[in-house]
């Protein structure tokens, strides 16, 4: 005899079956999903660990390169900040060959004052340096440069250091080596191909204006010492406390001019240059 059934009793069998069996795959789900989360904060972790190592490994590797500053290959000590070639109100006389010298040679004196960050003294420079090599060589215009720092940076406070420890240390490079950091001065403003400089970057400008190694060494700290940053606060100092508002500021015989804006910097020398007395 079949055995008979309630009305209702396969069903509900089923139905237990399925939710036993939708608890058991739910079960799975949650234990893969906590599988992967465990996975995901071990990896998180071990990235995490490795790029700690990396930041401790190159911030150990930039103090034993580079002496624990921004020095590059430049491992000296920061010379002396006993200043040569520099006038009492920090100017650099140049001589007829560009280099830096201790005192005028009896021309009417052109003062410009610059910033080596400042966008128009780049153009000025550029546009004016072969008219100052011209009369330097001629005699006729004494031309004194004055390096400042108004709008700060590396490029203005380190590279006034510079000037002033090129004019020092390595006169015979003086022109050279402004020129050429006025070419940097061109990549940042200009072309914007590069930023602004470190120490050891300024150090390589230095070298490649021809800069003797026995200076270049000693450069990255010295222009960033107390002592060479001292001398440039003191050079901006001054510059203020002559009236001064701006660079680039341009004098004639110490009195602020602007007259060589009216034809340019080449017609303006032609017409003040008188020889040597």
């Amino acid at each position: 005899m079949t055995p008979k059934q309630t009305p209702g009793m396969t069903v509900e069998k089923k139905t237990k079956e399925q939710r036993r069996s939708e608890a058991r795959e739910k079960a799975r789900l949650l234990r893969e999903q906590e599988e992967k989360r465990a996975k995901r904060n071990r990896i998180l972790v071990i990235l995490g660990v490795a790029a700690a190592i990396l930041m401790v490994v190159f911030a150990v590797w930039k103090i034993v390169s580079n002496g624990g500053s921004d020095s590059g290959n430049y491992n000296g000590s920061s010379r002396e900040a006993k200043l040569a070639n520099v006038s009492e109100d920090y100017g650099i006389y140049v001589g007829a060959d560009g280099q830096a010298i201790d005192k005028p040679n009896g021309a009417p004196i052109l003062g410009v004052y610059s910033d080596f960050i400042c966008i128009h003294c780049n153009e000025l420079d550029h546009q004016s340096k072969d008219a100052y090599a011209k009369h330097s060589k001629a005699g006729d215009v004494q031309i004194q440069y004055y390096p400042v720092s108004i709008l700060g940076g590396t490029m203005s406070e380190l590279g006034a250091a510079a000037a002033f420890y090129v004019a020092t240390y390595a006169p015979e490079q003086y022109v050279t080596f402004q020129e050429k950091m006025f070419d940097r001065t061109n990549e940042i403003l200009v072309k914007r191909t590069k930023g602004q400089p470190s120490a050891a970057e300024i150090t390589d400008i230095a070298k490649a204006a021809g800069v003797p190694d026995k200076v270049l060494a000693d450069m990255p700290a010295s222009i960033e010492s107390d002592a060479w940053q001292g001398v440039v606060k003191k050079a901006t100092d001054k510059f203020r406390e002559k009236g001064f508002k701006g660079t680039p500021t341009v004098t004639l015989d110490g009195k602020e001019t602007q007259q060589w804006a009216q034809g340019g910097m080449e017609a303006f020398l032609g017409s003040v240059a008188k020889p040597a007395k």
